[in-house]
């Protein structure tokens, strides 16, 4: 295998800061009591599992890990639809939090784009989730994360941060059809759903992972089902999405059997 380049080198070191920080946060979490035992030892084992491996190849300069196959066009142009059903939740969840505060008191409350007024968002739990919905509404996801990122270390046992960061890395996995981010996006998710079994967004977001990146419907479909038992009947587009989901997910295979059923008896002599 050809030496690794110095994008996929800076990647790498990327994604073992990412992991280092990750086993640091599961330590914290489980000390804090804000993380069960048994999802502790599944993800702690996984991040150590993948941190070892990213480290061997830092200091190889060879990435011999298995290359998962890229997501199928097919199942790419879910995301096309996908992403303006969560931007305009995005965008209904930002304005309404901008509804609750006085004009100018946050990001929410000016008309510039947010780019020229980073100085004015709150550092606070509230003010940097504010300011990372109304980035990923713009799908200015680097920005996005940040501030998702600082709104988890503003309170860590807030399940919201977490889950937006694995939705953006479903999104760009989506976008680009590369499945190098799966794991990382999933645990984003796991973690979030961990501290709050209930968290609606992140039950959505796995399920629409699970489905449209790792084709594992038999997965996916309870979780979309879960989501449509408690999601209130307001979210309108998103309950649709789900449910055309679960349709295409479920629908298929009773399809193409009756149809392959109905030729055979058509053709026969």
């Amino acid at each position: 295998m050809a030496r690794l380049t110095d994008d996929q080198l800076a990647a790498l070191e990327t994604e073992r800061e990412f992991l280092l920080k990750s086993l640091d946060d599961l330590e914290r979490e489980r000390a804090d009591g804000g993380i069960d035992e048994g999802t502790y030892t599944t993800l702690h084992s996984d991040y150590t599992a993948r941190a070892a491996e990213v480290l061997r190849a830092l200091r190889s300069g060879r990435d011999d890990r298995p290359k998962r196959p890229p997501i199928p066009a097919q199942r790419r142009a879910l995301f096309i639809a996908l992403a303006v059903v969560f931007a305009a939740g995005a965008a209904f969840a930002l304005a309404e939090s901008a509804g609750t505060r006085a004009p100018g008191q946050t990001i929410t409350g000016n008309s510039a784009p947010p780019s020229t007024v980073s100085g004015t968002i709150p550092d606070t739990f509230q003010g940097h989730m504010d300011a990372g919905l109304r980035f990923e509404a713009e799908s200015n996801f680097n920005l996005a994360a940040n501030q998702f990122l600082a709104a988890s270390k503003k309170d860590r046992k807030r399940p919201e941060p977490l889950g937006e960061l694995g939705w953006l890395l479903t999104q760009q996995i989506g976008a680009s059809g590369d499945t190098e981010l799966v794991d990382t996006a999933q645990q984003y998710l796991d973690r979030a759903l961990a501290l709050d079994p209930h968290y609606l967004n992140g039950i959505l977001y796995k399920g629409v992972l699970l489905l449209a990146v790792r084709n594992d419907p038999g997965q996916a479909v309870p979780l979309l089902r879960e989501y449509l038992k408690a999601a209130p009947k307001s979210e309108v587009a998103r309950r649709e999405m789900a449910t055309q989901l679960i349709a295409g997910a479920t629908q298929p295979v009773t399809s193409s059997t009756t149809t392959h059923a109905t030729t055979t008896t058509t053709t026969k002599p």
